[in-house]
């Protein structure tokens, strides 16, 4: 190294004369404090990058909540009938068909049941005892009745409240040896009125009905309104009884939400979800038919609920349940235990005899544990 500092000092004279300066030395040892300062400072960024704690996505380690078992449904909320857990299961779809509870929709307002005449005994159609009965004058004329005639005569009309697809309706009624083609039932789905309306069927029997019978008729509809019109062919005096009335259905739509903290439960102390990454089910869809979800955040016992997302198809790939603000768990959630997830499965047909089936689905989330070390192999 003196060599070629003795050749440097007589090659450059710049050189020379800067080593002749006094304070050359000390300059050369700020220098090289300098420079040892700032590769020391290098290298402490470097390990201090290398040791700084994860973020939160490599913080959190991934997990799964699948729901697929008869259990797993059960748990949720659901109306028996409209949805059915139990003819395959593991799977959910839409129930079979059911009767409807006529007795409820009239005592929680009588007022849905209106008859011409005999007020007073309009209720026993709906009592569960075919003792009782409400009555009225049949209608003479050709079968079926036609519109003027059922809106200013004698009948019997409920009001069910809301639309359902009808499948079958049994009347229990009697008549003084009234022949085929007494009783006739009327349904429709715009107006109580009636002006736009349909025969459902005649519920009589043949050659007479004098004694207290069963009637059944079946059919595909859907309808609000049900009107009972009695009639004979020749005559405008005989009575009609209608003892008791039994309307059945087939649901058209149908709802399941999962149970609170069904998912989301890590089941470990301190260890929450703070992100739900998607959603994938396996379902069918046949033709006039559709399975729509959405998704809201909870805490554990249902205290607090987010809002609901909106309705979304499953075309085939994950739902993807990070684009979802309402679904975004903050460091505040975390704290005060809203980091649970509900998952809500509407069901949607046209036709009765489509029925489109779920059979499972996943939630991925990551959690705020970190993930396991690697081993090696």
């Amino acid at each position: 190294m003196e060599k070629i500092h003795n050749f440097l000092r007589t090659k450059f004279k710049c050189y020379h004369n800067w080593h002749n300066f006094k304070y050359f030395n000390l300059v050369h040892k700020l220098i090289l404090i300098f420079y040892l300062s700032a590769v020391l400072g290098f290298l402490t960024l470097e390990l201090a990058d290398i040791k700084k704690e994860p973020n939160a996505s490599t913080l959190a380690q991934s997990n799964s909540g699948v729901l697929s078992t008869q259990t797993d449904w059960q748990a949720g909320t659901y109306v028996s009938g409209e949805v059915d857990l139990i003819t395959t299961p593991g799977s959910m779809k839409f129930g079979n068909e059911g009767e409807l509870d006529l007795k409820a929709i009239y005592d929680a307002a009588p007022s849905r049941v209106t008859v011409a005449n005999y007020s007073s005994e309009k209720g026993k159609v709906l009592d569960d005892a075919t003792s009782t009965y409400w009555y009225d004058v049949g209608f003479q004329g050709p079968w079926p009745l036609e519109s003027p005639m059922i809106l200013s005569n004698g009948y019997w009309i409920i009001d069910l409240t809301q639309e359902y697809a009808i499948s079958k309706i049994r009347t229990y009624d009697s008549g003084p040896n009234l022949p085929l083609e007494s009783f006739g039932v009327y349904i429709t789905h715009h107006c109580s009125n009636f002006a736009d309306f349909i025969v459902f069927d005649a519920c009589g029997s043949s050659p007479a009905m004098a004694s207290p019978q069963w009637n059944e008729t079946t059919g595909n509809y859907s309808a609000r309104y049900i009107r009972l019109v009695g009639h004979d062919p020749l005559s405008s005096s005989k009575t009609i009884n209608i003892h008791e009335l039994e309307i059945y259905t087939t649901p058209l739509t149908a709802t399941h939400t999962t149970a609170l903290a069904q998912i989301g439960d890590t089941g470990e102390a301190n260890r929450n979800v703070v992100e739900y990454q998607n959603f994938t089910p396996s379902e069918t869809e046949p033709a006039n038919s559709d399975i729509t979800y959405r998704f809201r955040k909870t805490n554990q016992d249902g205290s607090w609920t987010g809002d609901w997302t909106g309705y979304v198809d499953y075309t085939g790939t994950a739902i993807n349940l990070t684009s979802y603000s309402a679904l975004a768990i903050t460091q505040a959630d975390v704290d005060a235990g809203k980091t649970y997830l509900q998952v809500e499965t509407k069901f949607v047909r046209t036709d009765v005899s489509a029925n489109p089936i779920v059979s499972d689905y996943t939630v991925n989330f990551h959690t705020n544990k970190r993930p396991e070390a690697p081993t090696a192999q």
